[in-house]
């Protein structure tokens, strides 16, 4: 809830707080309540919908999610739905997949309504600039309609308003090409391309881009079990399970890879005054050491390979889990520049840091650990972390508070949450991109609907989040024209 009340402090707009966003989660919702296998799992129907685009449940495989949860009960952090209010809370994880695949936006929302005429998708289209009549600017355009795309030359006049979006340059095939805005233009390309394009279209003074916010997170473990609990993918990826996976869509193969959640408060927050909101999260993955998994975590996260290597080789083939400690309301916020005016070249990041933060996510580490060797359901598996150091931290004494911090900061990674690059605030205000019905500020006719709006990260995955952002974008962009339409001579974008 907190979350959602800040965001309508922040704007200045009741529309964001928990209580009116709440429809617009539900919108896209549909529970799988058939899912609810696990007896000892806490739901509440209040806050899940049926018949939505987009299928949510369990899953149907769980390796090691009871002996987590009752662990984290043990710790005092209790089960709970995690999609209504809580304090502190730990649950298995709720999917979005249908059949035991994982189910995308695209296949939810966009699949079933392809056959609409009103409907074009250009495929191999790459967007690089907003095209915007500046005050005082002409436009001279020359438009041949080739299939469903537009060519320029100059021609006819074109005249607009001051600062008004009118369509959007891209490359296909390798060659430029225009798409004419008869209404508005918005930009869905996620946190990091539609701030670029704004970027590259002129727009976003340097300090509007220094709110990129993402969670960070690190990997304290693997723990090794004495069961055969975990999935293990030289075990588990066989040619029965992949039957079961094709048939039926059941079996280990249906995994994510993250099986629970925790939330709970560090001593920070406590003194901050902030004990109902959490700030730290514990994703669970019941996952052993298999043979390559030195690779998977390299090339999934971006770490040295030949560190990893070092780290996970004299423990491969034990069955094991690992807690990722995910720092959920970062204090650091980073910034996002040009790297060139080349639409090709990628943004330059600086995630920046901040001493507290590295201190909740230690405490987050530590506790993990005291969790996962002393709770009664992981001591029956003989649970105990890896006795192998970390390679660049192997010089400190193993465990201490300063081999912690240095785990931190050499094993921390994006959990690819970026968001805040074009964050909302009141109308006017120097520090938002876009106002509280997500139009760009200072410009007509031009919105931006993805995460980037977030003023600040929420402290869950961003997922849910942001489909509900585009639910929510979507009934401003309805409202807007609706008024248009009825009021006749009167403009939504004055």
């Amino acid at each position: 809830m907190e979350n959602y009340d800040n965001w309508a402090n922040v704007t200045g707009d009741e529309r964001w707080n928990y209580k009116n966003v709440l429809p617009f989660f539900l919108k896209s919702e549909d529970y799988c309540v058939k899912c609810e296998t696990n007896p000892n799992d806490v739901w509440e129907p209040y806050f899940h919908h049926k018949n939505g685009f987009l299928t949510v449940g369990k899953p149907p495989y769980q390796p090691l999610v009871e002996e987590f949860l009752q662990g984290c009960e043990w710790n005092g952090i209790p089960r709970v739905d995690l999609n209504a209010p809580y304090r502190e809370g730990a649950a298995t994880v709720t999917y979005t997949q249908r059949n035991g695949r994982r189910l995308n936006t695209y296949s939810a929302f966009l699949e079933p309504i392809l056959h609409r005429k009103t409907l074009t998708i250009l495929r191999y289209a790459r967007a690089y600039k907003v095209l915007i009549i500046w005050e005082g600017m002409t436009v001279y355009v020359f438009i041949c309609k080739l299939k469903s795309y537009y060519c320029v030359c100059p021609q006819i006049l074109f005249r607009g308003d001051k600062n008004e979006a009118y369509g959007i340059e891209f490359m296909r095939h390798g060659r430029k090409r225009v798409a004419f805005a008869t209404k508005e233009v918005i930009l869905s390309a996620g946190s990091l391309d539609s701030a670029k394009l704004l970027m590259l279209s002129g727009i976003g003074p340097k300090d509007h881009l220094e709110s990129l916010g993402d969670h960070i997170g690190t990997f304290p473990g693997p723990f090794i079990v004495n069961a055969p609990k975990s999935f293990n993918l030289d075990r588990d990826a066989n040619l029965l399970n992949a039957a079961r996976f094709v048939n039926n869509g059941s079996g280990t193969l249906t995994t994510s890879g993250i099986h629970a959640n925790a939330f709970f408060t560090s001593p920070r927050a406590h003194a901050e005054g902030n004990p109902d909101w959490p700030d730290t999260q514990w994703m669970f993955l019941g996952l052993g050491n298999w043979r390559v998994i030195d690779e998977t975590f390299s090339h999934a996260f971006n770490v040295r390979y030949d560190v990893l290597k070092k780290f996970f080789d004299p423990i491969k083939g034990t069955d094991a889990f690992q807690i990722t400690v995910m720092l959920s309301r970062p204090r650091a916020r980073g910034e996002m520049l040009l790297r060139s005016s080349d639409y090709k070249d990628n943004p330059i990041f600086d995630a920046r840091s901040e001493g507290s933060d590295i201190k909740v996510m230690v405490e987050g580490c530590k506790r993990a650990v005291y969790m996962s060797e002393n709770s009664p359901a992981f001591r029956r598996l003989g649970a105990r972390l890896s006795p192998v150091p970390f390679p660049p931290c192997k010089h400190l004494e193993f465990r201490s508070d300063s081999y912690w911090e240095c785990f931190v900061r050499h094993y921390s990674v994006s959990i690819y949450h970026y968001s805040g690059t074009t964050a909302m605030g009141p109308k006017g205000s120097p520090k938002a991109v876009v106002d509280s019905e997500l139009r760009v500020q200072g410009t007509k006719r031009l919105r931006v609907i993805d995460a980037g709006i977030m003023p600040y990260v929420v402290t869950v995955n961003t997922n849910g989040p942001t489909i509900m952002i585009g639910e929510r974008g979507v009934q401003f962009v309805l409202d807007t024209w609706k008024t248009y339409v009825s009021h006749g001579a009167h403009k939504p974008y004055p």
